[in-house]
């Protein structure tokens, strides 16, 4: 990327959202090559693990939608993705949380709670830490995955 890219990037306002991800961003933005966009605010740099994981998972969930990769569900996943998509507000639901969306997430936070590569004692406890607070209307109501 060219130096003008990130100008034009920064001046697109991003600075409120806690985080986003867009494959072929330089279509919608305008930038001067061929370019996948991970964004994240700058106060998730001195943030523990604990908060930054799950928000960085959240992201990775719209990469492999956007890439139109088919997610591999089992158990629960289809419950937790419907558990997911109807704890958010109506105007965030909108902005790119698709069901496969929503399938590639409940996935890798059953994933990552399975195996014990996160700190939340439950699926729920993860996907909650994952969207933010003032993008629900409340707790992910999320069932045990295995």
């Amino acid at each position: 990327m060219n130096p003008n890219d990130f100008k034009i990037i920064e001046s697109k306002g991003f600075f409120d959202n806690d985080a986003g991800f867009r494959v072929g961003a330089h279509k919608l933005l305008g930038l001067s090559k061929p370019t996948d966009v991970f964004l994240l605010n700058a106060d998730y740099f001195t943030v523990d693990e604990k908060r930054a994981v799950p928000l960085i998972v959240h992201e990775l969930a719209h990469f492999f939608d956007q890439i139109d990769e088919e997610p591999a569900i089992e158990t629960n996943d289809d419950e937790n993705a419907e558990a997911i998509l109807k704890s958010l507000r109506p105007e965030v639901l909108v902005r790119e949380h698709t069901k496969r969306w929503a399938l590639h997430f409940a996935r890798a936070a059953r994933v990552l709670q399975v195996k014990n590569l996160t700190p939340y004692s439950t699926i729920g406890k993860f996907l909650d830490a994952a969207i933010p607070s003032d993008d629900r209307d409340g707790p992910v109501r999320a069932r045990k995955g295995w």
